[in-house]
């Protein structure tokens, strides 16, 4: 359905419902074939190469295989209790959905990228901890290995309430966090974030989209400053935390970008 408000189109039902539903999506991951396609992202890198970081998407659904359980096949109430009623059946298929994505990593590693990212949407809002901790870390730690063992780093997008999953992301293997979103939007600050997560582990966000969104030019200003004095000496990279809404100011960001300017002239 779309939202005119917010411009943007969301889920209003899911399509796996019962047991035989899960092993249609198991069957059709099963006869999926996952082909490389180098020639666009070589593309692409040539000719934004030099002013962007690209980041491929890992993962058949560009997530972890539970995260697309939740988000795209069949949403959290059903799924608890899916897992509680045929755990056999939510397993084996979330088991070859996992080899797919698998398969995704192996043929990115071979391109030219620095590293990749994974759209989690980490949330306290749609999962509980033990469910990430048994369901999706397993599989980022797996493609963290896999990342890794190539010379190159893993990026997680998580843009929900990640206070409780924090204390489990930081022994994940990854490399950054994008898009910490304080409140309103998150239950987090990126300064209660850093006290978190070990050094290794980069921040990226904390320019929060309701305060974007209603706050005067200075007011963000004045918030990209604290984060930049709260955060110096950190693995930071200072951006809207998640998206941007409707509405907000080309100034405001031609404000922060000066910020960011003068301060790296200054040091």
């Amino acid at each position: 359905m779309h939202s005119d408000l917010g411009r943007t189109y969301f889920r209003t039902e899911h399509p796996v419902k019962t047991p035989e539903d899960f092993k249609i999506l198991q069957y059709i991951h099963e006869n999926m074939v996952i082909e490389p396609n180098y020639e666009q992202f070589e593309a692409d890198l040539a000719l934004y190469g030099d002013d962007a970081l690209m980041l491929p998407l890992l993962g058949v659904h560009g997530k972890t295989a539970f995260q697309s359980l939740v988000e795209q096949w069949v949403g959290t109430e059903n799924l608890v209790y899916m897992l509680y009623d045929e755990p056999e059946v939510v397993e084996e298929c979330l088991a070859v959905m996992q080899a797919r994505d698998e398969e995704t990593v192996r043929i990115s590693v071979n391109t030219a990228a620095d590293g990749f990212i994974f759209w989690e949407d980490s949330s306290t809002t749609n999962i509980n901890p033990a469910m990430f901790e048994k369901y999706a870390k397993p599989e980022i730690d797996r493609w963290g290995e896999l990342i890794h063992g190539a010379g190159k780093l893993l990026v997680h997008h998580a843009c929900g309430h990640l206070k409780d999953l924090l204390p489990l992301m930081a022994r994940s293997n990854i490399d950054a966090i994008e898009s910490i979103s304080p409140p309103p939007t998150g239950n987090v600050t990126l300064q209660e974030a850093a006290a978190i997560l070990p050094e290794h582990i980069a921040l990226i966000g904390g320019l929060e989209p309701v305060r974007l969104m209603n706050g005067t030019v200075e007011s963000v200003r004045g918030d990209a400053m604290e984060l930049m004095n709260d955060l110096a000496g950190r693995r930071f990279v200072l951006g809207n935390s998640d998206s941007c809404p409707p509405n907000v100011e080309y100034e405001k960001f031609l404000a922060v970008t000066d910020l960011v300017r003068r301060s790296a002239a200054a040091e």
